[in-house]
C-alpha cells in the first residue's frame, strides 16, 4: 500500500459578495431627518475634519482583488477627469471608516490614518500627478481581508465636490505547506495535516485499488488558528477499514 499527497491549491480565494445595507430611520421632527440623513450619506476622512459627500456603500464591489499573504497588493483607483492636484482630494477608507490613506490637494495627511496601515500603505507620487491614486498595500495580513473604498473630488468653484467612487473587496490567502502524511499501526488510521494555510481549506482522501477503481471523499478535519498571524494548521484522519485499497492520497484545497 503506498501513500501520496497532493497539495492543490489557488492561492486565493473564490469570490465573495459582500453586501453592504444601509437603512434609514425616519424622524418625525424634519430637522432630526436631515441630519440622520446627512450623516448617511458623508464620511470623515481628513485630518482637518474634512466632511466628505459620498453614498454608503450599499452594494457588491464591482471587482475584487487577490492578495496573497505577506506579499503586496495593488488596489487600483483613477481620476480620469483631467484636473490639478491643487484641486483635488483623494480619501481611502474600509467599509468600517477606518482611514487608510489620505490626499488633499497633493499633500500627504496622514494624522488620522489607521495605526494598522502605517508604513504598510502608499500612494507613488508620480504616479499622483498623472491621475492614478491606486493603492500600495504591502506586508499583507488576514486582517486586511476587507472592503476598500477610493473616494476622488474634484474642486468646483469654493466647495470639493465628489467626482468619482471606487470599491475593492480584498480577499486574502495564504499558500499551505508541504502536506505530511502519518501511519499509525496503533489505530490502523493515516494523519494528513499541514500549517500555515489562509484560510480554512477542504481535505480530500483518494483510495485507489489495484484495478485501478478509486474514489475520493471529503475528510474531516481538525483546524487551529495562530492567535498571532490567524493562519491555520489543519489534519485530517482517515480509518483504514478496507484493505483492498493499494493506493491512498491527501490533498488540500483552499480555493
Amino acid at each position: 500500500m503506498s501513500f501520496r499527497c497532493c497539495l492543490r491549491e489557488k492561492g486565493y480565494r473564490t469570490s465573495i459578495l459582500v453586501l453592504l445595507s444601509t437603512t434609514v430611520c425616519r424622524k418625525r421632527s424634519r430637522m432630526r431627518e436631515i441630519a440622520q440623513l446627512s450623516r448617511l450619506v458623508k464620511f470623515m476622512a481628513s485630518i482637518s475634519v474634512f466632511m466628505a459627500l459620498s453614498s454608503p456603500m450599499t452594494s457588491a464591489c464591482p471587482s475584487d482583488a487577490q492578495a496573497l499573504h505577506s506579499k503586496t497588493v495593488l488596489l487600483p483607483c483613477f481620476n480620469q477627469k483631467n484636473t490639478s492636484l491643487d484641486n483635488t482630494r483623494v480619501y481611502w477608507q474600509t467599509k468600517s471608516n477606518d482611514v487608510v490613506y489620505v490626499i488633499n490637494n497633493g499633500k500627504i495627511e496622514l494624522d488620522q490614518q489607521h495605526h494598522a496601515y502605517k508604513t504598510r500603505a502608499s500612494l507613488p507620487p508620480e504616479q499622483m500627478k498623472k491621475g492614478n491614486f491606486s493603492l500600495v498595500l504591502s506586508n499583507i495580513t488576514v486582517d486586511d481581508e476587507n472592503v476598500y473604498k477610493c473616494v476622488i473630488l474634484v474642486k468646483d468653484g469654493v466647495e470639493y465636490k465628489v467626482f468619482s467612487e471606487h470599491c475593492i473587496n480584498v480577499i486574502v490567502a495564504a499558500h499551505y505547506k508541504e502536506i505530511q502524511i502519518r501511519y499509525s499501526s496503533v489505530t490502523a488510521s493515516l494523519t494528513c495535516s499541514s500549517s500555515g494555510g489562509y484560510p480554512e481549506p477542504k481535505v480530500y482522501w483518494k483510495m485507489t485499488t489495484e484495478n485501478h477503481h478509486s474514489k475520493t471523499i471529503l475528510g474531516n478535519i481538525t483546524s487551529t488558528v495562530d492567535p498571532t498571524n490567524k493562519l491555520y494548521s489543519i489534519s485530517s484522519v482517515l480509518a483504514l477499514q478496507d484493505t483492498t485499497y493499494v493506493n491512498i492520497s491527501c490533498s488540500i484545497e483552499n480555493v
